[in-house]
């Protein structure tokens, strides 16, 4: 009896912490929503070699998404010092941020609204190998006339940014 419920408490425990993170779903309102927001909804995209090891193994990545009412101080960040500090350093440019932990092969669709502020969404990718990967990707949202669609893509050390443009990916 006790064998067949382990797999069981197993399977249940695994659901509940992946609908825990809370990232898929209805839109969640951005702390300055409000009228002319837009809702940004899209996929993020692991692939199965991302993030590789001194073995070539694949390895899970820390992502942040960054709503940002500028891009200014996101560009022009080093690494160490987002990484470290990314609420000092994006000041008054960050509205709001998320973090997560994605790994090798995971699709994890998202779909939130944003308020008027928000036009740039950042994102950075802690990789393993650090400031050495392709670690950050932007777009300008404020130009998506109330709904935008993105796919975020963590392929080996790098993290991409697509706007998707009736059905197609346009780099962002």
């Amino acid at each position: 009896m006790v064998k067949s419920i382990a797999p069981l408490a197993c399977l249940v425990l695994i659901a509940a912490i992946l609908s825990g993170c809370g990232f898929a779903g209805e839109p969640k309102p951005d702390t300055d929503a409000g009228i002319g927001g837009i809702v940004v909804r899209g996929e993020i995209l692991v692939s199965e070699d991302v993030n590789p090891d001194q073995d070539g193994h694949p390895a899970p990545v820390r992502l942040r998404i960054y709503r940002l009412q500028s891009h200014h101080h996101f560009k022009n960040a080093d690494f160490p010092s987002l990484h470290d500090d990314d609420e000092r350093v994006l000041a008054t440019d960050l509205i709001f941020k998320e973090e997560m932990t994605v790994y090798p092969g995971n699709r994890i669709p998202f779909h939130r609204a944003w308020g008027p502020n928000a036009r740039y969404l950042g994102v950075m990718a802690i990789f393993g190998t650090g400031e050495n990967a392709e670690w950050r990707a932007l777009t300008d949202v404020s130009r998506a006339g109330g709904s935008e669609a993105v796919i975020v893509r963590l392929q080996d050390s790098s993290v991409s940014l697509w706007r998707r443009v009736d059905g197609m990916g346009s780099s962002g």
